[in-house]
């Protein structure tokens, strides 16, 4: 029994939980010459973590995850700047990567905002969802090798994210849940998961 809920005198059968957990990815980089491109998710609900994980809400870190794994098929690329998420119980609203696109003229890469904009808006709760690719003033940098960068997208991908179980007692009731709060990439990708 929880006391401490969003209104006086409410009792709570179950807890927003306060557990943390977070992934260390070592990363390697290197110069990397080419075209830069910013690809940005943003315009999501959010929530938070406890409260509002069941209310079919995309989380912002899970969706550039899936983006960059699009751009992947096409193109090899090595990810310079990544950072979504502002604490690890929100629900990331926001999500930005700056890229090397070796290859890809931005034409290509919008194909790929627009369709999973479009597909974001349809499967969840996200009308205002924006998904969008922009050129950088850059001709490459410190970036992450293709491999490495292949790895942060693996990662990101298989990460689990919200709802892994329901109540069997108190239908509609969540019984435990993850949420990718903070995404960082500085010396290592850290990513910071609520419980």
């Amino acid at each position: 029994i929880n006391l401490d809920s969003e209104d006086e005198g409410i009792f709570t059968v179950s807890c927003a939980g306060g557990a943390r957990g977070t992934i260390h990815l070592p990363v390697q980089r290197r110069i990397v010459y080419g075209p830069c491109i910013k690809l940005t998710v943003e315009g999501l609900q959010g929530g938070h973590s406890g409260v509002e994980i069941h209310k079919n809400r995309a989380n912002a870190n899970k969706v550039m995850g899936e983006l960059l794994g699009r751009v992947q098929k096409l193109m090899p690329l090595c990810i310079t700047k990544l950072q979504g998420g502002a604490k690890d119980n929100a629900i990331p609203r926001s999500c930005t990567v700056t890229l090397v696109a070796m290859g890809m003229h931005l034409e290509r890469i919008n194909d790929i905002t627009q369709a999973l904009q479009q597909e974001i808006r349809e499967k969840y709760d996200e009308p205002d969802a924006v998904v969008r690719g922009d050129d950088v003033d850059a001709m490459g940098g410190n970036a992450l090798t293709s491999e490495c960068s292949a790895k942060v997208i693996a990662l990101l991908n298989a990460a689990p994210n919200g709802v892994q179980a329901w109540s069997a007692d108190i239908p509609g009731l969540v019984q435990t849940s993850l949420n990718l709060g903070v995404l960082k990439l500085e010396e290592e990708l850290t990513l910071t998961f609520a419980v």
